[in-house]
């Protein structure tokens, strides 16, 4: 019988030149981080990996994840830094999430600059000083 799972948590994720914009709310199981990975890398990662790019997210809502999805994360982090992303800005209040947003950094590799914000607009702004930076 084929695991059928509900998704638990949820996320919306936009962009903004090569900026992808990423919220995510609530606590998230394996089911949800497949669906958030599957998007990310199909719907916007394909459509801006020509040249560098980097990420917003936003976790103030995030109520963490199950360590299987956590797995998932990293084996993204990997993927992603193969796709030319250079820089994440992590907006986060809790320390958990500081810390998660650390690990996958360190699974990305040296080439992803990860910086923590406690305000999205700031995070938002170094991430197109990032982009202007590698643009030059």
């Amino acid at each position: 019988m084929a695991n059928t799972r509900n998704k638990h948590g949820t996320y919306s994720i936009e962009l903004d030149s090569n900026i992808v914009i990423m919220r995510a709310y609530g606590s998230w199981n394996l089911e949800q981080a497949e669906a958030y990975c599957h998007d990310l890398c199909e719907n916007y990662v394909s459509h801006i990996e020509h040249s560098p790019w980097g990420l917003v997210g936003d976790l103030t809502e995030w109520g963490l994840c199950t360590p299987e999805a956590m797995q998932r994360f990293e084996q993204l982090a990997e993927e992603l830094s193969n796709r030319n992303q250079y820089f994440q800005a992590a907006i986060s209040q809790m320390k958990m999430q500081q810390s998660l947003a650390r690990e996958y950094a360190t699974r990305a590799g040296h080439l992803l600059t990860v910086k923590h914000f406690h305000d999205f607009g700031e995070g938002l702004r170094w991430c197109k000083e990032q982009l202007a930076n590698l643009n030059r």
